[in-house]
């Protein structure tokens, strides 16, 4: 009777994994499309300025801004977190991590890439002013070529052919977007874009 108790609390546990699962993902996709389509809202608004010129809004360091702001309010929910973990544990998280330097050393370990990811989002913000939310939004993909080759690079990790497959037909993928893109560039539906802010865009 205790086998099968065990075996029905990790089949719930499963269970419970998959569905928080699957929820992430949908929340990630609607949440991401959201905030493509928002920041092409914004670059495609305008107003007029002193002298009754129309000018666009093109401030990508200021929606990377508000971007990490909105970033910075999930270290509520994480606070919150930790907090129900210690009352949970009877104080034994707090026992484990011993002394405050390895919280240190952790902080200093995720500057780099929080420098990185600064960077790379307000490149981007660039490249949405001159490329379509679609395209943009698809060209977004390339990471997943990087993760894998990085990997590979610096983690040692070994990528089955079935990924270096997927990898390929990803590439392929982006590169005919890309090439689509340029070619539809400075015709009727891509505005004052020219086929060299277009090349601009899809590399940022």
């Amino acid at each position: 009777l205790r086998a099968i108790s065990i075996k029905s609390k990790r089949r719930r546990e499963m269970a419970s994994i998959k569905v928080y699962t699957v929820v992430l993902v949908i929340g990630m996709l609607v949440t991401g499309s959201f905030n493509t389509l928002t920041k092409k809202a914004q670059n495609d608004s305008t107003a007029p300025g002193k002298y009754g010129e129309e000018h666009k809004f093109n401030h990508p360091w200021f929606q990377t801004l508000l971007m990490f702001y909105g970033e910075a309010l999930c270290l509520m929910a994480y606070e919150w977190q930790r907090k129900r973990g210690k009352r949970e544990e009877n104080g034994t998280i707090q026992e484990e991590r011993g002394t405050t330097q390895p919280e240190k050393i952790l902080t200093g370990i995720f500057v780099l890439p929080t420098c990185c990811d600064l960077i790379g989002t307000t490149l981007s913000g660039i490249g949405l002013l001159y490329v379509p939310a679609s395209v943009w939004q698809m060209l977004r993909g390339a990471i997943i070529i990087f993760a894998g080759i990085l990997s590979v690079i610096f983690l040692k990790r070994r990528l089955y052919p079935t990924n270096w497959i997927g990898m390929g037909i990803v590439m392929i993928g982006l590169a005919m977007v890309g090439l689509s893109s340029v070619l539809a560039s400075g015709s009727s539906g891509s505005g004052d874009v020219t086929h060299g802010q277009m090349v601009l865009g899809i590399v940022l």
